[in-house]
């Protein structure tokens, strides 16, 4: 543990009165922030629906993109058994 040091502020002290606590704001910001955040978040609604639109695939996209997530399992599950293989018949399997 290091030693107290009097030039390093304490961690209890009250806050300085330059220094405003963060709950004392005027009732105008804290309305003004709430307009801003409501039309932050009408936009990302509307962005979102947009987006939304645009992301509509082909039959055939949808398939293929299936085909792969199988593909990817199917050389997943084939790495693990071989995994599994070579660990089982390992002459020290305790030592693995």
């Amino acid at each position: 543990m290091k030693p107290y040091n009097e030039n390093e502020p304490k961690l209890e002290e009250e806050p300085k009165p330059e220094e405003k606590p963060e709950e004392e704001e005027e009732p105008e910001e804290e309305e003004n922030a709430e307009e801003t955040f409501r039309e932050r978040l009408i936009q990302s609604l509307q962005d979102f629906k947009e987006d939304i639109h645009n992301r509509h695939s082909s039959n055939e996209d949808m398939f293929r993109e299936v085909d792969e997530i199988d593909e990817i399992r199917r050389v997943g599950n084939k790495v693990m058994v071989m995994h599994w293989e070579v660990n089982r018949n390992h002459p020290y399997p305790y030592l693995m």
